[in-house]
């Protein structure tokens, strides 16, 4: 059968209002000649006073493409599978992978902080990264930051928020559209660096032809309150331009915060087939 292609790309904009980009965003993809597609997207939204949430979100994307440059880089053979993993799914080995690069990112920004608490004492940032292998995705999340999937017109969050707001949506004790107005809607309960160890929350989602993930800092959804604007953005033909679309979407509705977006879309590939 086929398999598939991913076509990527990525925009970040400082917003109308901060002069200061905290927001950092990747993607790397495995080349061609190592074996079926892997790409690997990340979106991260750094805090802290004097500029240390830029450190942060800067520490968080080299340590997770770091943590995964053996893996990117390595043919596709059997020494690049083993790995403890709680199941023997396709890609649990990947999940493990992506939880485990995440942990290590906490980790170094934890240390960064301890050792320059002058500056960087309550420094932090959210994480939304994704690993796409063939037609699965794993999305690793911690924050507010979110990934989203697209399918046949319909925008799906994936991730949960990890924020204040986000625990009273999950309660059934406030609605989603009541969050932009909440006076502790600023408030994030989860974020990488505030502790030595932190729960890294991991999805698993199957795509089709079609379909896109779409990872994103808050720049974007605080900003484009309607959903069917981010469906009609992203629909603006190839990835760098629906990347582009999104972020100047965001600034014509006051770009209030830092925006970073990365786009993943999944097309067929004709000249590659599999017989899995």
């Amino acid at each position: 059968m086929l398999t598939m292609k991913h076509e990527t790309a990525t925009a970040t904009h400082p917003g109308q209002v901060r002069d200061l980009n905290e927001d950092r965003v990747l993607v790397k993809q495995r080349d061609s000649a190592l074996g079926p597609p892997l790409t690997l997207l990340l979106v991260a939204d750094g805090m802290g006073g004097h500029q240390a949430g830029e450190v942060a979100s800067r520490i968080a994307a080299e340590t997770i493409e770091a943590q995964l440059r053996w893996y990117m880089e390595r043919h596709e053979t059997e020494d690049t599978q083993p790995i403890a993993a709680a199941d023997q799914s396709p890609v649990a080995h990947l999940a493990k992978r992506l939880q485990l690069a995440v942990a290590a990112a906490n980790e170094a920004i934890f240390a960064y902080a301890a050792s320059h608490t002058a500056e960087a004492g309550n420094m932090g940032t959210t994480i939304t990264c994704a690993l796409v292998k063939e037609n699965h995705a794993v999305i690793a999340n911690v924050g507010d930051s979110r990934t989203y999937q697209l399918r046949g017109g319909r925008l799906q969050q994936v991730t949960d928020d990890h924020s204040f707001v986000g625990h009273l949506v999950r309660m059934g004790e406030l609605r989603p559209d009541e969050v932009y107005d909440h006076p502790k809607r600023s408030l994030i309960t989860r974020a990488l660096g505030g502790k030595q160890a932190v729960d890294v929350d991991v999805f698993t989602v199957a795509l089709d032809v079609g379909d896109q993930l779409l990872l994103c800092s808050d720049g974007l959804w605080e900003m484009v309150r309607d959903e069917r604007e981010i469906v009609a953005a992203m629909g603006m033909g190839a990835a760098e331009q629906a990347a582009q679309a999104l972020v100047d979407l965001a600034n014509r509705h006051g770009g209030e915060d830092n925006i970073a977006v990365a786009v993943v879309k999944m097309t067929a590939d004709a000249r590659r087939r599999t017989d899995k």
